[in-house]
């Protein structure tokens, strides 16, 4: 009896786990499709493998968090506009011209999350040395291609 109790919560327990894994996508990006932008991303596990200097690493996290603040207002706003949009195609009559501009405010807002997050790439890169900047993009190198495992077809 107790072997049987067991191997039900033994069971309920791998399924759960099975569940809960099979929902997180495989990507380190949140969201639909699971692209962060044009490019690699700059993690915390690939700058820890740069040796920063603490100076460095200040900046960093100022930049990061710059960048967070600046990420958050225009998810915000793109979730604003998407609703509004939601709600237009609800409408009996549709207003075809509104709903295309406000896809294409949509579009500029993410082409600013873009932009800004190149920015952010771009002045990590300023702060590196050429040592650290070759191992970054040693690291690139190394992690890029298991990034894009599995995406192929994805994109059509």
């Amino acid at each position: 009896m107790k072997r049987i109790g067991f191997l039900v919560i033994l069971g309920v327990f791998l399924i759960s786990t099975t569940l809960v894994m099979a929902g997180r996508g495989g990507s380190h990006c949140k969201g639909r499709g699971g692209g962060c932008g044009c490019g690699f991303r700059l993690s915390p596990f690939i700058l820890s493998g740069l040796d920063l200097t603490s100076e460095q690493m200040d900046s960093v996290n100022t930049l990061r968090d710059t960048l967070r603040t600046d990420i958050k207002e225009l998810h915000t706003s793109i979730s604003e506009k998407r609703k509004e949009v939601g709600d237009l195609w609800k409408q009996t009559t549709l207003d075809i011209e509104t709903i295309k501009a406000k896809c294409g405010e949509i579009l500029v807002l993410k082409g600013q999350m873009m932009e800004k997050r190149m920015d952010f790439r771009v002045a990590v890169r300023g702060l590196l040395t050429p040592e650290q900047l070759a191992e970054l993009i040693e690291s690139i190198e190394k992690w890029e291609p298991m990034r894009l495992k599995g995406k192929k077809g994805r994109h059509l």
